[in-house]
């Protein structure tokens, strides 16, 4: 017997090896198509809890926003009153006691204010802040969608070749005989290599 030829059993167990590594490439590459879209899928989590906190975030500074803004009118309201009494004091030390009091006081809700229009420009950095975000979110589940609608066709398209591979496996093994089978069987799973 020369070297060149091998005989058939071991034929197809060569055969057989090449559809079993075949079987594992396609089995590894649906399990990477799982994972990229697992992950993907975490961002995309991710980002909605991110713009959901921030959109939270947003709506009670608005509320806070609003209530001191009515607190500060009605302030106001009360300091224009306190004026107009003003003038019904005939003592005049009173009288200018009283005008300390609600210069005092209309300082203080100046300052006031101020902090309101901080919190407004505080607020409109967060709207910007949240509308970027959302948009981001937006764009990144279109992405999702499209990635999983490519892996449901290549998913389709490994479970189709992996189970014409098995088939043909099948038909292959039932060819070979049974102890060189168990041999071969023995060895691949004490052996398995990285199908990648």
């Amino acid at each position: 017997m020369n070297g060149t030829t091998t005989s058939p059993s071991l034929s197809k167990l060569i055969q057989l090896s090449e559809l079993d590594s075949s079987i594992a490439r396609l089995l590894a590459r649906q399990k990477q198509l799982d994972e990229e879209r697992r992950a993907k899928e975490e961002s995309c989590q991710k980002l909605r809890r991110g713009f959901e906190e921030k959109t939270v975030e947003l709506s009670g500074k608005k509320k806070k926003y609003q209530e001191e803004e009515n607190r500060i009118q009605e302030e106001n309201s009360k300091l224009v009153e306190r004026r107009k009494v003003l003038s019904t004091f005939s003592n005049y030390k009173v009288q200018q006691s009283a005008q300390k009091e609600i210069e005092a006081s209309a300082k203080q809700l100046a300052m006031q204010e101020e902090k309101l229009i901080e919190t407004l420009e505080d607020i409109e950095k967060l709207e910007a802040l949240v509308k970027a975000e959302e948009e981001n979110l937006l764009s990144e589940e279109e992405k999702l969608k499209e990635f999983s609608a490519d892996v449901e066709g290549e998913t389709e398209s490994v479970i189709e070749r992996c189970s014409e591979k098995e088939g043909a496996r099948s038909e292959l093994a039932t060819s070979v005989d049974a102890s060189h089978l168990a041999l071969y069987d023995l060895i691949r799973k004490r052996h398995a290599v990285d199908p990648l």
